[in-house]
């Protein structure tokens, strides 16, 4: 199932099947206002780059790597950044709850 702001997302199928398709339900996706407003203000924002320096000490570094078929729970007041790199044919999806952080 999947929830937007919240709320089941549902759509109303245009094909012959009662359930929808996989391409009936990534259209739908692709033009929720709510989606499409959420994309356009993270493509808005800048790129940043983080690297390791000599200045780094493992007691500052905040940073959890997760790497293909991995997955981490974490605590905000300790992790600064989650991230993950090289997604060529994989996915990777960050989940926040905003009322725990």
């Amino acid at each position: 199932m999947i929830f937007v702001d919240g709320v089941p997302f549902t759509t109303h199928s245009s094909s012959s099947t009662s359930q929808p398709q996989g391409m009936d339900i990534l259209i739908a996706l692709l033009g929720n206002p709510s989606l499409v407003s959420a994309s356009n203000s993270l493509k808005a924002n800048p790129e940043r780059r983080f690297s390791d320096s000599e200045e780094t000490s493992p007691e500052r570094s905040k940073c959890v790597y997760i790497f293909q078929r991995e997955y981490a729970t974490v605590d905000p007041a300790i992790v600064d950044f989650v991230g993950t790199d090289e997604a060529t044919t994989c996915v990777g999806i960050v989940i926040r709850n905003q009322k725990t952080g």
